[in-house]
């Protein structure tokens, strides 16, 4: 694992380098949030001998280059994903960054799309919805249990909405055919993205408001 700040693009960008395995990508980005890392932007490349080159993007809770001012947080960012990128537990629990009463304010539409046409190789998967911490351990979290292989994937953000796409296969190497599989896959991610909805802040703020206008 390698990290580098880079002020220019207001990014620390951190690469991983490992053996593929089912949940890497997951087990990464749960590691990034355990330490506060807002992953900002995303890259995964895994070649044919099943080596995978996972760079991620992160900033810390102040939308700065994580460890810009810390050596040592660069040195625990490494070795924290060098652990999961092994499968060994973490052992530190998740930093709470969300702000749910801010968020209340508006809504960020949940959109899932699975599309079998755009890739001759794989089902290419595109999400959006809020971001918050976690969420891309959670995304990610969900296509490995539905037992999908990640060939790679390209993760973005736009102030609060997150933009994924997915390209993943079956353990077999084939598309995702089935079409109940399909729309288990699509509830189970569409549910991971709405958990981000303060849907009880929200209805107050809309009861509120119908009160006013009365």
């Amino acid at each position: 694992c390698s990290t580098e700040v880079l002020t220019d693009r207001n990014i620390t960008e951190v690469t991983v380098a490992a053996q593929d395995r089912r949940g890497l990508f997951a087990d990464l980005a749960g590691a990034l949030a355990v330490l506060g890392a807002n992953v900002v932007g995303a890259r995964v490349y895994t070649s044919t001998s099943g080596r995978v080159l996972d760079v991620f993007s992160v900033q810390d809770a102040g939308g700065a280059p994580f460890g810009h001012d810390s050596k040592d947080a660069l040195t625990r960012l490494a070795r924290t994903l060098e652990a999961a990128a092994r499968g060994e537990p973490l052992k530190l629990e998740p930093r709470r960054m969300f702000d749910a009463g801010r968020a209340a304010a508006f809504s960020v539409p949940a959109n899932v799309a699975i599309d079998n046409d755009a890739s001759g190789t794989a089902t290419v998967i595109e999400v959006s919805g809020r971001d918050r911490p976690g969420l891309l351990e959670a995304l990610a979290r969900t296509l490995a249990d539905a037992g999908l292989h990640l060939l790679s994937a390209h993760v973005d953000c736009y102030g609060e909405r997150a933009v994924d796409a997915f390209y993943v296969a079956t353990p077999e190497g084939r598309k995702l055919k089935s079409p109940k599989a399909i729309a288990a896959l699509k509830a189970a991610l569409t549910l991971a993205l709405q958990a981000a909805e303060p849907d009880g802040p929200r209805r107050r703020l809309e009861r509120a408001r119908a009160s006013a206008a009365r």
